[in-house]
């Protein structure tokens, strides 16, 4: 693979922040992390890439050897357009040990999935609490960035309306069913989460304990 390198998530060289600060970094700046069923193709790169509904079960099943792109986004982001994910279906993620955040940056970091490893456009480095930050903070408004999230914990759908999808509660139940998963959505800025036929508040903070 010239002029990419692959990444190594069994590489004890590169410090990556601990969970704990993982979870107060998504805490503190309100962000939800989500990996998001692509308009277009993020993580493949070469050969054909697994369609709905199996992309989606990958992800929940953790079926992601070498991690998996992800965006945080705000309840705020969507009124935007979406401009802010990559995607209407994500599967929200808890990142669940001292090695899940391979990397992370306020713009698309450049990599492509080949063969069960991650490739990266530069040398994967060190990452740091202060880098979570500023990979929100420094995020352009009209774009996304970028985490690569390895060990992690799927923790319920997000279904956002943008670009003309719509998805009603009726097919939210039927999501939340098939899947097996909670459905969340955002209206008028705030986070709610499908409870039977009706929509209820849903506190960010509670998904990152």
């Amino acid at each position: 693979m010239e002029g990419w390198y692959a990444g190594n998530v069994e590489d004890g060289d590169l410090t990556r922040p601990t969970v704990s600060e993982v979870h107060e970094a998504l805490r503190t700046h309100r962000v939800l992390l989500s990996h998001f069923i692509s308009d277009t193709p993020m993580d493949s790169g070469w050969g054909p890439s697994p369609l709905y509904p199996d992309s989606l079960l990958r992800v929940l099943n953790r079926q992601c050897p070498g991690g998996i792109c992800c965006s945080t986004f705000c309840a705020a982001d969507e009124p935007r357009g979406g401009v802010n994910v990559a995607g209407s279906v994500g599967v929200l993620l808890r990142p669940a040990s001292d090695r899940s955040v391979l990397a992370a940056a306020p713009h698309d970091i450049g990599s492509v999935y080949k063969d069960g490893v991650r490739w990266f456009r530069r040398p994967p480095k060190a990452v740091s609490k202060d880098d979570l930050s500023n990979s929100i903070e420094q995020r352009a408004a009209d774009q996304w960035n970028e985490w690569i999230v390895d060990d992690y914990v799927p923790i319920g759908l997000i279904i956002l309306e943008r670009n003309g999808f719509s998805v009603g509660t009726e097919k939210c139940q039927g999501l939340a069913e098939d899947f097996g998963y909670p459905v969340y959505q955002i209206h008028d800025g705030r986070l709610v989460r499908l409870h039977g036929d009706r929509w209820i508040p849903a506190d960010q903070a509670d998904l990152y304990p």
